[in-house]
């Protein structure tokens, strides 16, 4: 397989990305990011110039709406010219000492077409009451969830927003339950990691089809498995067989020769790599009714993964690592759990053990996966640590492999619909 590496100056702007949050509807789904830029203390003209070059950049942008953070000093500056007004959503301050003088540069954003997100609302002085005049400005609020315990209060506020047809993000929204305080009060996006924590449905067997198809990744990866069974594996399933050599023909994935059967898949891939493609189009598959932001996570982790162990030079464990990544939301997908789904004969017992905790290499490295997911720094190097990986080093493969899983995911996507 062919991967771009991407170049010197999109690898050191990736490499300042400390974040990139999905803001999520009612039904899940993705509608916008929002991008963190670190450029250490001051920031300022560089933050925007990297967040600009990302924007721009074939490998990251998508069609997604992008929210990112501006100071009164950037205003003051004017960096905010820097990105195009038809992409993102200026956040800024709702209050503060020194916000009046802002007031006019506010109007003028928004009369260049720039959509604006107000911070701080209903915490501290932040009301609607001492906000008026910025909220004539706002199409979108960010409310903290975590900042406003009394569910009266905040269904008073949400009220006086949605009179002014102001959008309202609930931010900190860290679990089911507090997903479900803030849909109940008519709050329609979230921000938060809500929606990687599994619903187990009591009492609710998984699908036979759940279970056929880890058993099929069970088999394709089994470690006893040759060359003419892997290729039979793979042909017992028809549907999978044609949408492998579907997505093999991507143009994401670079291979320079048009493939047309799994025997020259496998001769000019190798075992390992197919391997991998059929497992991740396998939960392409279990991630069909899914929002489609689990399974480019998925991706986005089991490359993650897979480059810990390429960095460490654990060559023998590239295949483990990836699919750790790959099955780590086996959970959220299914709505079962992960010790029940990993018990099927033939998923390695280290991988099994993986995913559900061990403090082993994988499992250190799935951990140092949702530190950087979360943009948790504290967590993050730390765990990078334990696996000898300089934390600014992990936080740049954790980047490099979001652009890539975006890219793949476009490809899985076609071929689990198209087959």
């Amino acid at each position: 397989m062919s991967e771009t590496a991407p170049n010197d100056q999109f690898a050191r702007d990736l490499a300042s990305l400390s974040g990139r949050h999905p803001i999520l509807d009612r039904k899940d789904q993705l509608v916008a990011y929002e991008l963190d830029v670190n450029t250490g203390p001051g920031g300022g003209r560089q933050r925007f110039e990297i967040a600009r070059r990302l924007l721009d950049h074939a490998s990251f942008a998508t069609a997604k709406t992008i929210f990112f953070r501006v100071d009164p000093s950037d205003l003051a500056a004017g960096h905010h010219h820097l990105l195009p007004a038809s992409r993102v959503v200026l956040c800024v301050p709702a209050s503060g000492r020194a916000l009046d003088k802002f007031i006019d540069a506010y109007a003028h954003l928004a009369a260049k077409g720039y959509t604006l997100a107000l911070d701080g609302i209903g915490s501290g002085a932040g009301s609607t009451e001492n906000t008026s005049n910025t909220l004539s400005y706002a199409s979108f609020v960010r409310l903290d969830l975590n900042a406003i315990s009394d569910e009266e209060r905040l269904n008073a506020l949400v009220a006086s927003l949605q009179k002014r047809k102001i959008r309202i993000i609930g931010t900190g929204v860290e679990d089911p339950v507090r997903r479900e305080i803030a849909q109940r009060n008519a709050i329609d996006l979230f921000k938060g990691f809500y929606f990687l924590k599994p619903r187990i449905v009591p009492r609710r067997q998984a699908s036979p089809l759940t279970f056929s198809y880890m058993e099929l990744i069970a088999r394709l990866n089994a470690k006893n498995i040759n060359f003419s069974e892997l290729e039979e594996t793979i042909k017992s399933d028809i549907s999978l067989s044609t949408q492998l050599l579907k997505y093999l023909n991507t143009p994401a994935l670079g291979l320079r020769e048009k493939v047309t059967s799994l025997h020259q898949a496998l001769v000019l891939l190798g075992e390992n790599e197919i391997r991998k493609w059929a497992s991740s189009l396998i939960i392409g598959n279990l991630a069909n009714a899914c929002p489609d932001h689990l399974n480019t996570l998925s991706l986005v982790r089991a490359r993650f993964c897979e480059s810990l162990a390429e960095h460490r030079g654990r060559t023998d464990e590239l295949l483990d690592h990836y699919l750790v990544g790959l099955l780590s939301l086996l959970d959220v997908i299914t709505h079962q759990p992960l010790d029940e789904l990993t018990l099927t004969q033939g998923i390695k017992p280290a991988v099994r053990l993986a995913l559900l905790g061990s403090r082993s290499d994988l499992g250190q490295a799935i951990a140092l996966t949702r530190a950087c997911e979360r943009g948790d720094a504290v967590a993050a190097s730390a765990f990078a640590g334990r696996l000898g990986i300089d934390h600014a080093h992990a936080l740049a493969l954790y980047n490099q492999a979001l652009v890539w899983g975006e890219q793949l995911h476009h490809g899985t996507r076609n071929a689990t619909k198209a087959a």
